[in-house]
């Protein structure tokens, strides 16, 4: 959820250093807690490369920013397989079930 904070504004002289997302966990979840915390660390990297609009990123910076985003991922489908209800349809736009698509399908009973 976003939500519009009206004393938050950009400061276009500042070099285009970026103003990072205030992310408040809504669950006792270690996976959100390391989800918002990659989310910060990618930030700080990104605050790390000068320029304003489309920059390059190199070297080391690069490599810890593509790292993060690896982990970014994992984490997001972590989260998506342990909090996606069966039935609701999958995130990757499917149009599927999420069960049928990208979940874990429940083990129906053997009967005999």
């Amino acid at each position: 959820m976003f939500l519009p904070d009206d004393a938050a504004t950009y400061n276009f002289e500042s070099g285009g250093v970026r103003r990072d997302n205030v992310r408040i966990a809504l669950a006792h979840d270690s996976l959100v807690r390391d989800f918002i915390q990659v989310a910060a660390e990618r930030n700080a990297i990104l605050s790390s490369v000068p320029g304003i609009g489309q920059t390059e990123i190199e070297g080391k910076a690069a490599q810890l920013y593509e790292r993060s985003c690896e982990q970014a991922a994992l984490l997001e489908t972590q989260l998506g397989m342990k909090y996606t209800p069966q039935n609701a349809l999958c995130s990757c736009g499917s149009g599927q079930k999420f069960n049928r698509c990208h979940g874990e399908p429940r083990k129906l009973k053997n009967k005999r």
